[in-house]
């Protein structure tokens, strides 16, 4: 996976200067570096040899939003110009099984896992699975992120 991050950098570089304009390399992979490792993906590798320009650290199950920025700049070091998008997926479930009983996500839900991912390093968030959402719609959407 390596040599193909860095075969895709060098073809990304290439095309910018082509197309005369930036294009970003940006990766999703799980929330935590050392489960990233578990699946055979080494972004702090990429993000320190310069293969990528975003790094989006994914929770695995949607209610779980504790996104460890910290811990990932860490491993990167200083002087590696990474954007941290600390992902959150669009979740409704049944908080018990057959009742019908539902809870999904809120806008002050996700206000408080922006305000969290930017008190530990985020850059923003990176939204997942908002396109199906039952109950949202681009102007609830765009109310909740501004």
């Amino acid at each position: 996976m390596n040599i193909f991050m860095n075969d895709l950098r060098i073809l990304v570089d290439q095309k910018e200067t082509e197309k005369k304009h930036d294009i970003k390399i940006a990766v999703r992979v799980p929330s935590l570096p050392e489960d990233a490792i578990k699946w055979k993906l080494n972004p702090v590798y990429w993000a320190q040899k310069g293969y990528v320009d975003a790094i989006m650290p994914t929770n695995f199950d949607s209610y779980d939003n504790d996104i460890p920025v910290e811990v990932w700049k860490d491993k990167i070091g200083k002087g590696h110009e990474i954007m941290f998008l600390p992902g959150t997926s669009y979740f409704e479930y049944e908080t018990s099984w057959g009742t019908g009983n539902r809870l999904s996500q809120t806008a002050e839900g996700l206000r408080a896992i922006t305000v969290n991912a930017c008190f530990r390093g985020g850059d923003g968030i990176y939204l997942y699975n908002f396109f199906n959402a039952s109950d949202f719609n681009q102007k609830k959407l765009r109310k909740m992120v501004l």
